[in-house]
This record gives C-alpha cells, structure tokens and sequence, in this order.
C-alpha cells in the first residue's frame, strides 16, 4: 500500500546492512519493523533499558515495569483532524489503518471523541473544526461532525460538566486504543523475526571515529560496544541524554491514574467517547474493566535533573523518573488533588479508587512538528525524536516514514517539516513546548 509523501524507492538506494535502534518504544518497533519489510536481509538490534528477554529463547520478550514512556500508556487517543493539511494527509493514511488493517484494527476503540474548549471564534479548537469540516466536504465524505450547543449537551455526550461558555464538537470518525497492547504486541512479533535482535540493555554514549563526526555505534551501560552502519536514536524523553538537545526539545511528563469505579457507576458511563476539555485541562478514555483514564491534559510537568552529559559534560536537563514515587510528595499530592477533582466533573457522579498513578513521559519540540532526520553534524546517526503527544497516533505508517527519511525517499514536504529545527532558548522551550498551531 502507498503512502502520501512516500517517494518510489530507487533500485540504487540500498537499506544498510547493520542497523542498531536505540529505544524499545513505539517509535522505535516501528522503524525497525519497517527496515527489516525492506530488507529481511538487514542485521537489526533494537536496545532498551525495559526490555525482558528470556535468555532461553530468540523469540520470548517484554517489558519490564514500570511503565513510563507515553508508548506504554493505557488510552492513546487516536484522530485525524489535524489543522496541518501534510500532517492531516499522513493521519488520514494512519487511521485507515487503525481502523481496517490487522493487526492494528484488533486494538482500536471506535467511540469517537469530543474535543471541547473555549467558544472564541478565533482560536484554536474552532480553527481546527472549521478546516477539519471543509476538509471532508471537499473530499465527498459525509462529515459526521457535531456541534455542541449548550454545556448541557456537552454533558449529556462527554459525560463531564463543562465550564460556563464552552463549545465544542464531537467527532465520530475518532477513537481511542490502550497504547500498552499495541506496543507490546508489536514487540512480540519482531522478536520472532530473522536476523532482528532484542537486547536489554542501557545505552550510555554514542561511539564515534577519531574526528568526533561520524557516529560508529553505541556503548553501553555494561561496558560492552556495539557497532553499525547506521545508529537511529528514538529514545524519547531520554534523547538528550546521548545527544545535546539543548533548545531543540524537552522532556515532560503528563500525570495519569486509573480510578476503579463501582459496577454500578461505570454502566452510567456506557456510550463515553474519548473527552478533551482543553479549558479545563483533562482527557479521559472510556472506562474499561471499571478502570476509567484520567490524564492532566497539557499540564507538564519537568524534572530538571544534574547530569554529567557524555557531549557536553555537567549540565541540567529535565529526565524522566523511573517512577512516580520518586517525585517530591508535594508535587504528588498536589497532581493526585488535580485528578481527583477532575473525576468529580464526571457526569452523572462516580466514585473511584486510583489503582495506578504515574507519568506519562514525552519529548516535545517547539512547534510539536517531529524530528525525523539525519543528525546535522554526526553522519551515521539517525533522530526518530520530538514525536511528542501526537507521534503514537501516526504509528501504523510511521516506520515506513522515518525509512523513506532515512533511505531520501521523503518528499519535500515532509522533509521541510520534520528536519532539525533551529535551536530556541531553554526558557521558550519549557514555556511553550508542544503548542505547535498543527494540531
């Protein structure tokens, strides 16, 4: 199946024979999924410091707790109504996976989703159902598109009482997938593929040639080197960890719980879509099990953390914690108050007990646009990174798109949007990350 912005592969253009994929996320699998449909021949090792590998078989791997990266959340919104007209194309081509292609369809939760907000003409909740509308009347489809007219319709269709003047619209063609399935799923079908290995291990810095510019493979945290022709870093919120990423991206974290409900109280909710209240900062997926989602939407938090960087020496960054314990107890409780008054908002009233609380952790540019390129100044390594809050939602073609990048069979469009970015100040960037006008 084609892709938009896919050019056709040249017989002159060969995959390289050796590929190390640093990072076990989402992003990650795919791409490594991807080289290996393009050439089975090609020797690819995937590392990440969560995988389990069962020592006794090629074919046995997992994840390791705790869950951390967003690719190992429970709710993923999925949607395609992207204000960006590339970004919306490759959403559109992504969806219609989701929805009809195995094994992805297999994970997909079609229960639509409400997008609601502030009801100003001008900003970006309205934009977004404008161009979204006149996108699919230009395209002969049905639109399916429903404004909300009052709070109390809103209620009555997300169930969760909206603030005083909302709007917003419902989105049937939307829907929603349990991020962990998917990626573990996935990480179970590349590890009984030939000549693609699943290694645990901590990468600890980058190995290069004796000038310092071409990046030969990578060292890990036991001491051993590995090599490769090409080293692809899609380690998250990790990434500035191995490479300077100073102006050019941050890592926050998004907290989440699953409250229990009574039996009683999640048959109340039955019919939910998925709900982003951009006004009042939550997103919720329906419930599952009696486990409802609940997520702090755009309320980041960073942890600027001392680190002795292996390019830059001692600096600070904001690193994720490998678990939500680990954070002060005030930040905690104050986050664990903010949940529990988003579940009061849920409509008709529910009671629940937080069974799970954690961060969700993403690296995000400026402009949220991805960064799917070779590095600028180190040859041999590959950047899968800034994939943000809206990477997952491209997943089922993102693979064959960050090979297309890799490989110079990215059209000019996409290249445009996904190359390095020009460096910002640290305060611009933990102030307005991820507020990019795409979305």
């Amino acid at each position: 199946m084609s892709l938009p912005f896919i050019l056709p592969s040249s017989t002159s253009t060969s995959t390289p024979k050796t590929v190390i994929v640093v990072g076990g996320g989402c992003s990650g699998l795919a791409m490594a999924e991807a080289l290996h449909e393009r050439d089975p021949m090609s020797k690819i090792t995937i590392i990440d410091m969560q995988f389990e590998v069962d020592t006794g078989s090629t074919s046995v791997a997992n994840y390791s707790e705790p869950k951390i990266s967003a690719s190992r959340g429970c709710g993923r919104i999925i949607r395609d109504d992207y204000i960006h007209p590339t970004y919306r194309t490759i959403a559109c081509a992504a969806m219609a996976h989701w929805k009809h292609v195995e094994p992805w369809c297999q994970f997909y939760h079609d229960t639509g989703l409400a997008l609601v907000g502030s009801g100003d003409k001008d900003g970006q909740l309205k934009r977004t159902f404008d161009i979204s509308l006149a996108h699919r009347k230009s395209a002969g489809v049905r639109t399916g598109l429903k404004v909300f007219n009052s709070e109390t319709h809103i209620e009555e269709v997300c169930h969760i009482k909206a603030l005083r003047g909302a709007w917003g619209y419902f989105n049937p063609e939307a829907g929603w997938v349990n991020a962990d399935h998917v990626t573990t799923a996935l990480l179970h079908k590349l590890a009984t593929l030939d000549n693609l290995s699943i290694e645990r291990g901590k990468v600890v810095s980058l190995v290069k040639d004796p000038t310092g510019k071409r990046v030969l493979g990578v060292a890990l945290e036991s001491s051993e080197t590995l090599f490769a022709e090409f080293v692809v870093l899609a380690t998250g919120p990790w990434t500035s960890t191995l490479v300077d990423t100073s102006g050019i991206s941050i890592a926050s974290a998004e907290p989440m719980a699953l409250f229990k409900l009574q039996p009683e109280h999640e048959i109340g909710l039955t019919n939910m879509p998925a709900v982003v209240d951009f006004e009042q900062k939550i997103c919720m997926t329906p419930p599952v099990g009696r486990l409802l989602r609940i997520a702090l939407h755009r309320q980041d938090w960073l942890n600027p953390s001392d680190f002795e960087h292996p390019e830059t020496g001692h600096t600070k960054v904001s690193l994720p914690l490998f678990s939500a314990d680990h954070a002060s107890s005030d930040t905690r409780a104050a986050h664990l108050a903010l949940l529990h008054h988003a579940l009061k908002r849920v409509s008709p009233p529910v009671d629940g007990t937080i069974v799970d609380f954690r961060y969700c952790w993403y690296d995000d540019t400026l402009t949220s646009d991805f960064i799917i390129t070779h590095h600028p100044k180190l040859s041999g390594l590959f950047m899968l990174h800034g994939l943000g809050a809206h990477g997952f939602k491209f997943l089922p073609v993102l693979g064959r798109y960050a090979v297309a990048a890799l490989l110079g069979e990215l059209a000019s469009e996409a290249q445009a949007l996904w190359q390095w970015p020009q460096k910002v100040s640290e305060r611009e960037l933990e102030d307005q990350h991820g507020q990019g006008g795409w979305r």
